[in-house]
């Protein structure tokens, strides 16, 4: 039987259920809900499908669900529960209707399987909020996360080899089946996407949904987690100039690049030499006082040996281009970097404040991941396609302490300026001068009368931060990132990436051209590499 004809059938199925169940309701009382009628059918349905999971029944907010660990999880005592304290979890992520179609997936393989695999999505944990008056979880998996899950004698007993007990609660590695109604779900909105982590089908609206849940890591400050993590990347891939002591602030070895590349005579400075300074390092602090925001001026393509990373927790899929080792897609890069580039130079001029400059850029995770890119050859390279033709950002330098028309992140406002034309260079920073604790939303539009789903996401958050907004009493929206975030950097934070995020906007034309952006997670340190044109 055909997916088709078997969504149909279940889709009747069910309808007729909730229709039984509401001629029932109407002679005992009219008054029932249409949850309380829907939570009736799910029970119904687990006793006809999974009736070993009824002891298992749990109880939040006036609802039932059910679960089915899968693995109890870590048993080393340093893996605190999620419950213990807010903090951000990750977690891989499908969730399937009762007729077991993916609707939503976080898994490459998954979406491979569906058909909706694409090179431009990044397939990686959610990583989400959980506190203990507020979250960004969907609202059945945020009490599956922290509260004590209720597991019958009879499923422990079946089960040895889980590590189960009553009463226990989710951590690293904890696996989950949850079959949740539609009010600890996706409710009125249902659930699909079209941005790589969809599946064949939506879920309809105030439809029950099974979500599968593994838990793959727990962060109490993502800030402090993030940092140490560019920190690390950076140290493992050379050496790291140590921020100028206030002491030694007239001595030349040891002032930061950006001043000694400014003072630095007009004919060509040697390439960074590891045994004397000002070149000594190969990170450099974009400014002495920004934290976590490093640029290498060693970088470049054409350089013997070639330049490559030594990524951490590589990014792999088991799909073209990231199905082989990250240094050998690097050499690729590399290769059609200098075909088209070449290798650069340090004689240009520096860049000041008021100039434009052209810029050719690709854009990384730390585990290796492109997300973006304006060099046609390297879209060929890694999605297989030039969507569209790529072009030079001009990049109009603004005065110092000048955001008021900043149209690019906060680590180009700082890293720029320490460049010069003609010349390669790398720049890593954390999200507090990228994309933040919201990320970017990612997805695709279709020319020719279909909106984007950018736009979409962007509606999608404005009615989930309400809901969270009204449901606890405003702590979600005022709380947490007025008072929290607004606060680090002094406002810097907050202002950027709430006050003046915006999402792109759609458009209609005859076309059918698809055009896809991926997705930033949040809390996402980048990584940058660049080419500034030379000066005409």
């Amino acid at each position: 039987m055909n997916n088709s004809i078997m969504r149909f059938s279940f889709g009747k199925i069910w309808a007729a259920a909730v229709c039984l169940l509401v001629f029932a309701s109407c002679a005992k009382d009219t008054s029932e809900s249409y949850a309380g009628i829907e939570q009736r059918s799910l029970d119904a349905w687990m006793k006809l499908h999974r009736p070993e999971l009824l002891g298992n029944r749990q109880e939040a907010r006036g609802f039932s669900y059910y679960v089915d660990v899968l693995d109890a999880g870590s048993t080393d005592k340093a893996d605190t529960l999620i419950a213990e304290t807010d903090c951000w979890v990750q977690y891989e992520f499908t969730a399937r209707d009762l007729n077991g179609n993916v609707c939503m997936t976080r898994n490459a393989v998954q979406a491979k399987q569906q058909g909706t695999f694409t090179r431009y999505t990044y397939y990686s944990p959610y990583f989400r909020y959980s506190g203990s008056d507020y979250t960004t979880l969907l609202e059945g998996s945020y009490y599956a996360l922290r509260e004590p899950l209720t597991l019958s004698e009879e499923y422990i007993a079946e089960h040895p080899d889980r590590g189960l007990k009553n009463g226990m609660q989710a951590r690293r590695g904890t696996e989950l089946m949850l079959y949740l109604p539609s009010s600890l779900a996706y409710s009125s909105s249902g659930a699909s996407s079209d941005a790589g982590y969809g599946g064949q089908y939506e879920l309809d609206a105030n439809r029950p949904a099974i979500l599968h849940i593994k838990v793959t890591g727990r962060v109490s400050n993502p800030l402090a987690y993030e940092g140490e993590t560019v920190d690390a990347f950076v140290e493992d891939n050379g050496t790291v100039c140590p921020v100028e002591e206030e002491e030694d602030k007239d001595d030349p070895k040891l002032a930061s690049v950006r001043r000694s590349l400014r003072d630095a005579e007009t004919d060509e400075p040697e390439l960074p030499d590891t045994s004397v300074d000002p070149y000594k390092y190969t990170w450099y602090q974009a400014v002495d006082t920004v934290p976590q925001l490093y640029i290498s001026h060693v970088f470049s393509p054409g350089r013997e040996p070639a330049t490559t990373y030594n990524w951490k927790n590589t990014y792999s899929v088991p799909y073209f281009p990231y199905n082989e080792s990250m240094a050998a897609l690097d050499k690729k890069i590399n290769d059609v970097l200098v075909e088209r580039f070449g290798a650069g130079t340090y004689k240009g001029d520096s860049i000041k404040s008021g100039e434009t400059a052209s810029i050719w850029y690709i854009g990384r995770f730390l585990d290796g991941f492109i997300f973006d890119t304006n060099i046609d050859e390297v879209k060929r390279l890694i999605y297989g396609e030039v969507q569209s033709e790529g072009s030079a950002y001009q990049y109009e330098v603004p005065e110092e302490g000048d955001t008021s028309t900043l149209e690019t992140i906060y680590a180009w406002y700082y890293s720029i300026p320490q460049l010069r034309y003609g010349q390669w260079a790398t720049i890593v920073t954390t999200s507090s001068f990228g994309y933040g604790a919201s990320g970017k939303s990612g997805g695709s539009s279709t020319s020719g009368g279909s909106s984007s789903s950018s736009y979409l996401d962007y509606y999608n958050y404005y009615n989930y931060y309400n809901y969270y907004n009204n449901y606890y009493g405003g702590l979600y929206g005022n709380s947490y990132y007025d008072s929290y975030y607004n606060n680090y950097y002094g406002g810097l934070y907050n202002s950027y990436y709430y006050n003046n995020y915006y999402y792109d906007d759609y458009s209609s034309s005859g076309s059918t051209t698809t055009t896809y952006t991926t997705e930033i997670p949040a809390y996402s340190p980048l990584l940058f590499e660049i080419y500034i044109e030379p000066k005409e």
